[in-house]
């Protein structure tokens, strides 16, 4: 698994923001891990990571979103696991920017990059 994730030096001299490069890489771990149990060990880390780059959307003029990607095994399990199925919904504009907007995550992103 090591080699399965693309790694570069990064040059942080600001310990504010070299513990947010830590704690963004490790929670993309944590992530990833918690999908591989998940997902029961039958998916390799290479399988699980070019499945999620490709899971790609076209937008649909001033609608929303729709699927462009090849449903796979894999796919309809990741849909199980994380309790969404965007093989076959469409996605509208408005519950994408409202759950975006009224986000906590968003909101602490805004103040934390303010003190940045």
């Amino acid at each position: 698994m090591k080699t399965d994730f693309e790694a570069r030096p990064v040059f942080l001299q600001n310990e504010t923001r070299i513990k947010a490069h830590f704690l963004t890489c490790f929670l993309g771990l944590v992530i990833y891990r918690y999908l591989e149990k998940s997902l029961g060990g039958d998916f390799t880390c290479d399988e699980i990571l070019n499945t999620l780059r490709n899971m790609n959307f076209a937008s649909v003029q001033e609608q929303g979103f729709i699927p462009v990607y090849q449903r796979t095994k894999l796919t309809d399990r990741l849909h199980d696991v994380c309790g969404f199925h965007t093989d076959y919904e469409f996605i509208q504009y408005f519950v994408v920017n409202v759950d975006i907007v009224d986000s906590d995550v968003n909101k602490w992103y805004n103040k934390t990059r303010r003190q940045i």
